[in-house]
């Protein structure tokens, strides 16, 4: 309420005020999109050489006017952020994940509201709402660590079994081979065995290759030209 406001005996009604203020040409113009960004609730986030983070979720910071001083080029910001991290704010949204607003505030100049939109890496959230996101998010680490819990675990003792007896039978099989030699005579010529393994099961490759070209050319297949 200002003086004159008191005077006129206005009461403290808020289109009363505006009505008061726009007769006598008080008011100030500001963009509707502009009063609808500043209302939105505001978070400090830190800028990383991946762009900017948010509960799990990465936005990417466009350029903007970025051959100016106060711009922002943002292959510099990743850059800068690989050296050392530092706070923006923000703006979000509550019914979408899709975007938030970059509130930049150059040294000398007006601040500016820039959009950044959703990495394309968390499209599976895309439309999500941060109410949604965040209750589907609380879904999906119950159930990793569900997951984890059981058939995970279940999973690797079975394979630690597999292991196990498989070793044993190896160990068994090669024990007459093995018996009466060092270490490292074991270990001796070994390469040379698995090389000569392969060889003697593997097939010819070059008669292989030729009996295929053989086949499809074959003119019972193809008649003749």
């Amino acid at each position: 309420m200002t003086v004159g406001m008191v005077a006129a005996q206005l009461k403290p009604v808020p289109n009363l005020i505006c009505k008061w203020a726009q007769e006598r040409g008080c008011m100030r113009e500001f963009p509707l999109a502009n009063a609808r960004l500043g209302a939105l609730p505001t978070h400090f986030v830190s800028v990383t050489s991946e762009g900017i983070k948010i509960k799990g979720l990465r936005f990417v910071v466009p350029d903007f006017e970025p051959t100016e001083e106060n711009g922002i080029n943002s292959n510099d910001w990743l850059a800068r952020a690989r050296k050392g991290r530092w706070k923006v704010e923000i703006g979000i949204e509550p019914s979408t994940v899709n975007y938030i607003w970059l509130r930049h505030r150059p040294q000398n100049g007006e601040p500016v509201t820039i959009k950044c939109e959703l990495s394309k890496e968390h499209d599976g959230w895309r439309d999500f709402s941060w109410i949604e996101y965040g209750l589907n998010k609380d879904e999906y680490r119950s159930a990793i660590a569900h997951y984890q819990e059981t058939t995970l675990r279940n999973i690797r003792a079975w394979t630690r079994g597999v292991i196990s007896a498989t070793s044993a039978q190896a160990i068994a099989a090669t024990a007459p081979a093995r018996e009466g030699l060092s270490a490292a005579a074991q270990i001796a010529g070994t390469a040379e065995r698995r090389e000569l393994e392969i060889a003697e099961s593997a097939p010819n490759k070059r008669s292989y290759e030729m009996a295929a070209d053989d086949d499809f050319f074959d003119e019972a297949q193809w008649g003749k030209n």
